[in-house]
């Protein structure tokens, strides 16, 4: 699976800027990822390198037969500082979805920050997203994972959703809900199962490396790992960012080349 926050790193000098502020506030080697950020800012723009969040082509390039479903989940709203960075009426957008489908994945809701208790916002969302991709949306995950236990699973009932993928860890990766394989969470104001299914969001790109400290060979070894020791008798959902893939934060050639060989991707 693939949460899309954003399509592009550098859509504007502002987000050049604010990247700075980003790199001195979060990471480690500071001004080794500074200089990075200037050159990859200047190479795109000249046209010798293409913006690192652009990385739909090969991303989306998943052949691997133990892959039994892919879903590629869309934030179409928010008022939040932590969305609205494209408007899902871009070109762009329908571009990326139209090479998502050819390769066999379906369209989910990524609902915005505040949605977890606000049923109208998660809904004029799904809406948009209904329109603009021209399917039935029946697949959510939160953004930045926030799940309300009182009101979260009861919208995305309401709502008729058949599955919801928003139960992971931020910070590493594992079973946060003791188990891969999709259930139904308990709905305690009926005293029932809702009718939707919790898929557990097992690996997520930047939780991983959160726990790998920024380094990305441990990034590469920490998953390689988990997958050899959990790879029968159970499900592993994965997560994995167009945004993730930059060469400013991480070694991207290698991580990418992991991806491409443990996913069987044909570039």
């Amino acid at each position: 699976t693939h949460d899309i926050d954003v399509l592009l790193k550098f859509p504007s000098f502002y987000k050049f800027l604010r990247g700075y502020g980003h790199i001195f506030i979060h990471y480690n080697d500071k001004i080794q990822k500074a200089f990075k950020h200037t050159v990859n800012y200047f190479n795109i723009k000249i046209g010798k390198i293409a913006d690192p969040y652009d990385s739909f082509d090969w991303l989306l390039d998943v052949n691997n037969q133990k892959i039994n479903q892919k879903i590629i989940y869309w934030l179409s709203g928010g008022k939040t500082q932590f969305e609205g960075f494209f408007n899902i009426s871009d070109p762009k957008v329908q571009t990326i979805m139209l090479l998502a489908k050819n390769r066999g994945y379906k369209t989910g809701l990524h609902p915005s920050y505040n949605t977890i208790d606000d049923k109208s916002m998660m809904e004029s969302e799904m809406k948009k997203l209904c329109e603009v991709s021209k399917e039935k949306i029946s697949d959510f995950r939160q953004h930045f994972l926030r799940f309300d236990i009182k009101n979260t699973g009861k919208i995305v009932d309401e709502l008729r959703a058949k599955t919801d993928s928003s139960l992971g860890f931020r910070d590493r990766i594992g079973f946060r809900c003791g188990t891969g394989f999709p259930y139904r969470l308990y709905n305690f104001e009926t005293e029932k199962a809702f009718n939707f299914f919790e898929i557990p969001l097992v690996v997520m790109d930047i939780a991983a490396m959160r726990e790998a400290d920024w380094n990305s060979s441990t990034w590469c070894e920490i998953i390689t790992s988990f997958i050899e020791r959990n790879k029968y008798t159970t499900q592993i959902t994965f997560n994995f960012h167009n945004s993730f893939f930059d060469p400013a934060l991480v070694d991207a050639d290698l991580i990418k080349t992991w991806y491409i060989k443990t996913f069987n991707v044909e570039t």
